[in-house]
């Protein structure tokens, strides 16, 4: 997806590209479309690397504060899930 990202911004900057206005529009929304994608991909990729973190500390020591912490991760990474997979549904 991001060479496909690359090709589209590639095009946006050919000079004949405003020529058709749809068209360019189209491409803007194509592009801003799979821009969101890897940015929502991305963020799921930090919340589990933040949870694996924390998980991490936690097996070294106990923590009521950090085992907190890492159930209001999970919680949010499930909503992010959530979010994501009603947006497929919706789609589908």
């Amino acid at each position: 997806m991001i060479l496909e990202i690359d090709e589209l911004e590639r095009k946006s900057t050919d000079k004949e590209f405003w020529n058709d206005n749809d068209k360019a529009q189209m491409v803007l929304q194509d592009m801003k479309h799979k821009k969101d994608k890897i940015e929502e991909y991305q963020q799921v990729v930090d919340s589990i690397e933040d949870i694996e973190l924390t998980f991490e500390l936690l097996s070294e020591m106990e923590d009521s504060d950090l085992y907190d912490d890492l159930k209001k991760k999970i919680k949010a990474l499930e909503k992010e899930l959530a979010t994501i997979n009603e947006a497929i549904s919706e789609r589908s």
